[in-house]
């Protein structure tokens, strides 16, 4: 169930990004900055989007917000962008 709803909560982030003029819900990588900014990359470069669809469906990763030095909305963040970035790939 939770896969579902983050695969229909994807498929709305285009349509949302320009309903809200076009970057105001979902950064894009290239505007994260700092340890969100490379756990973001870390994310592109090592795990494929169903991994990152799976994981997160489990909720906030608070070991990784603590590992990476970020807060749950930065993780949150990062997530999305990850995810908006690999399903454009």
């Amino acid at each position: 169930m939770h896969f579902l709803f983050i695969k229909v909560l994807i498929g709305h982030l285009d349509y949302l990004v320009r309903a809200l003029g076009g970057g105001i819900l979902v950064f894009l990588i290239e505007h994260l900055s700092g340890n969100v900014a490379k756990f973001a990359k870390y994310c592109v470069e090592n795990y494929s989007i169903e991994e990152l669809i799976h994981s997160s469906s489990k909720g906030i990763d608070h070991a990784a917000c603590t590992r990476w030095g970020i807060t749950e909305e930065e993780w949150q963040n990062a997530i999305f962008s990850v995810l908006k970035e690999l399903r454009h790939n």
